[in-house]
């Protein structure tokens, strides 16, 4: 899971080009269909960025409100606990 936080197993592309032929006109055809990778990728990231919010304390749950991903998220836990460790 950690290529998800890191960015080692980037998000693909949401959709992918399929090239057609129609028979009748014998003209190719640019349709753009959902990417496989991009569902399955979308599922387990959706899973780790619920059980990542699922496990923060209310002091810093706020931090994660409007992120999609779960790399936005632990970048921003990062970040975060990285400043008051400096503070201190």
């Amino acid at each position: 899971m950690g290529g998800f936080l890191d960015g080692t197993y980037p998000e693909p592309a949401e959709f992918v080009l399929k090239s057609t032929v129609k028979a009748e006109a014998s003209t190719r055809k640019q349709e753009y269909v959902m990417n496989s990778d991009y569902i399955m990728w979308r599922r387990l990231d959706q899973l780790l960025r619920r059980w990542i919010v699922g496990t923060l304390l209310e002091e810093v749950l706020g931090l994660a409100v409007g992120l999609e991903t779960s790399a936005t998220i632990w970048k921003a836990l990062s970040e975060y606990f990285a400043r008051n460790t400096k503070d201190r």
